[in-house]
């Protein structure tokens, strides 16, 4: 009697890469580099610190940094300011410097109790594991790309931007107290990054592209510069502080920091035909009569709240620009300008900011 052959049956299991962002990631930017370090540096890790600041300096494939040993940075008890690593795809030696905040960050983790004895420079936790696995570097890894996000914001943070469709503004904010309704479901910054929510609040349409963000409850919103509706925040710090968190007026401090005045630049034929648009002229005096008129309730509504304002006038030939400056020594000099107008208020700030209430 002849068997019939019936079809295979396998488990209806989703693909393991379905909603996963695989392949290579996008490297980490400059201030989410300073970001993961300041975090790790409150918390007091001291090997996460460590690590990270060596996978920056040494750029190593995760299977040969940690395999690192401790002759690899220490000689004669100091940390080594160049090393030299073997690595095991290539075979090829990889020299790298090592920063003198590398050097200090792995000088504390020698002090750990974990590293007496140790061969590796990242001992396992385990005794038949000399060092961390790749897999276990992976999670640290991820638990520091998503350390960067409102939910990790240690003091009340508040990010404005606008909604197209709506035409009302949508403020990210990072704690649950600063929330004035909805408190039942508030997540911190509505889901998204910290990078997407800054780079919402900048995004100065028709000159830039409307940024399109989905907040963690699936809804896609799409935004653009927070400065159309308000430009200088003061009021929305204002009622998150007296309203939200419940303090009163007098008790409160301001502290609100401008951009400046600054002489209009010399501009060549094709700048000046740009600027003679009516949108460049109506988004530049939008953000200018947004900032004037807001100041203006600021001091109405809020008079008996102390305030400091650093925002000066430059009438320098030199420090003339306008909202497109893009050149990188005048964006260095006006920062520098920044510093010395905070410098000349340091005795009014600190009066503001550290007497008793």
């Amino acid at each position: 009697m002849e068997t019939p052959n019936l079809p295979a049956i396998r488990a209806l299991r989703p693909a393991w890469n379905k909603g996963r962002i695989v392949g290579q990631k996008r490297p980490l930017k400059p201030k989410h580099v300073w970001t993961i370090r300041v975090r790790l540096e409150l918390a007091e890790n001291h090997r996460d610190l460590a690590l990270f600041n060596m996978a920056i300096d040494s750029k190593l494939r995760g299977c040969d940094l940690v395999k690192m040993k401790v002759v690899d940075v220490m000689a004669s008890g100091q940390i080594k300011e160049r090393a030299s690593v073997l690595q095991s795809k290539t075979q090829k030696p990889a020299r790298f410097e090592i920063s003198e905040g590398t050097r200090a960050s792995v000088e504390k983790w020698m002090e750990d109790e974990l590293m007496v004895g140790s061969e590796y420079l990242w001992p396992g936790r385990f005794h038949e594991r000399l060092h961390i696995s790749t897999r276990q570097y992976a999670r640290v890894v991820r638990d520091w790309v998503t350390s960067i996000g409102f939910d990790t914001v240690l003091t009340g943070l508040g990010i404005v931007s606008t909604r197209w469709q709506l035409e009302t503004p949508m403020i990210f904010k990072s704690m649950e107290t600063q929330a004035h309704g909805r408190r039942a479901t508030f997540v911190p910054g509505f889901g998204c990054s910290l990078a997407d929510a800054i780079e919402a609040s900048c995004s100065a349409y028709p000159f830039f592209e409307i940024k399109t963000l989905e907040t963690a409850s699936g809804d896609v919103v799409e935004l653009f510069d927070g400065g159309y509706c308000a430009n200088n925040p003061s009021l929305y710090a204002l009622a998150d502080a007296t309203v939200a968190l419940g303090y009163a007026p007098e008790n409160c401090r301001l502290l609100p920091l401008g951009c400046g005045q600054y002489p209009e630049p010399k501009r060549g034929f094709i700048a000046r035909r740009i600027n003679t648009f009516l949108p460049v002229q109506l988004l530049q005096k939008t953000l200018e009569v947004n900032t004037a008129s807001m100041d203006q309730l600021r001091r109405l509504l809020y008079s008996n709240v102390p305030t400091v304002r650093i925002s000066d006038t430059f009438d320098k030939p030199e420090m003339a620009t306008d909202m497109f400056e893009h050149d990188p020594k005048k964006l260095n000099l006006l920062r520098q300008q920044g510093a010395e107008s905070f410098a000349r208020r340091e005795v009014e700030v600190r009066k503001l900011l550290l007497e008793k209430v």
